[in-house]
């Protein structure tokens, strides 16, 4: 859809390693990181049993991206509820931006449930209102990337999650997709 190759993919902040694993089948290699070393031991155990030989994995910390991946540039980078969580989510916008290959592809999917517990109110992307007017992440996401990367796309995505009371809660996750002007 987007032209970009299919050679490196980088899960960012994998958590159990569903999309890596699921990347795999498109990609020549596919490389995740996760802060846990409990969920990368678990996904390359799974990776492990599925024969998937194109999958390596390591714990590490979305603020130190382009040390852990120095020199790589991917044709796919994807963060899953990933910005919402990180101190300097900044940081993590631009390292991913400066590794992306010149046909790359950048895609952000986050409820965008900003909380001050994991980010200063200072360092959110949006949810916030500034000079009297509402800043939605999506629009400092555009301001951030651009003008190298545009919105290429849009999405809002439902998801599920259960509760220990029997409950569930059912809300959106905004996918976006960011790549060079096409």
């Amino acid at each position: 859809k987007y032209k970009t190759n299919f050679n490196l993919a980088l899960d960012a902040g994998c958590g159990p390693g569903r999309t890596a694993m699921e990347l795999c089948g498109a990609f020549e290699q596919v490389k995740a990181y996760d802060y846990s070393q409990g969920f990368v031991d678990n996904m390359l155990s799974k990776a492990g049993e599925k024969g998937l030989a194109n999958l390596t994995a390591c714990a590490g910390d979305s603020h130190k991206q382009k040390e852990i991946y120095p020199g790589d540039k991917f044709d796919l980078i994807f963060g899953c509820n990933l910005i919402d969580r990180l101190h300097t989510p900044q940081d993590w916008i631009q390292q991913s931006k400066d590794m992306l290959a010149d046909s790359g592809l950048l895609i952000i999917s986050s409820p965008y449930t900003w909380k001050p517990e994991h980010t200063k109110v200072e360092n959110w992307i949006g949810g916030v209102v500034k000079e009297g007017k509402q800043v939605f992440t999506v629009d400092g996401l555009v301001h951030l990337l651009g003008p190298d990367l545009v919105l290429l796309e849009e999405q809002r995505v439902p998801f599920v999650i259960p509760d220990p009371d029997g409950t569930f809660q059912y809300t959106y996750s905004n996918c976006t997709v960011f790549g060079k002007a096409r």
